[in-house]
């Protein structure tokens, strides 16, 4: 079942802010129960599929904060794992793949 845009823009900054709130609350150098789901459960994963796809249409820039701001602002160590890094690479990969218009070669061809 795919969630509407609003639906799934409110559920991505929830978890930021369980992310945060939990982030003021934990020792320093440990994962919480909530980011170790997030690690351990590709949630990321999953999120840079739905990125890709764009589904629903005009989610991606939305993903996209979401990753800059968890690895912005989280301070605890988490490129390093793999449920992390590999979702974080397609993404970056997808941002060098994706035409920021329909027209972008034209106007590359043309300067």
């Amino acid at each position: 079942m795919l969630l509407d845009l609003p639906t799934q823009i409110y559920h991505l900054n929830n978890m930021l802010k369980l992310l945060m709130r939990e982030q003021r609350e934990i020792e320093e150098g440990s994962l919480g129960a909530c980011m170790e789901y997030l690690v351990h459960h590709q949630v990321l994963d999953i999120l840079s599929s739905i990125c890709q796809a764009d589904t629903p249409p005009g989610i991606r820039p939305y993903i996209f904060n979401f990753f800059t701001f968890l690895l912005s602002r989280i301070k605890q160590m988490i490129v390093p794992y793999v449920n992390v890094y590999y979702p974080m690479r397609r993404l970056l990969m997808l941002s060098t793949m994706v035409k920021a218009s329909p027209t972008e070669n034209q106007v590359s061809a043309e300067t």
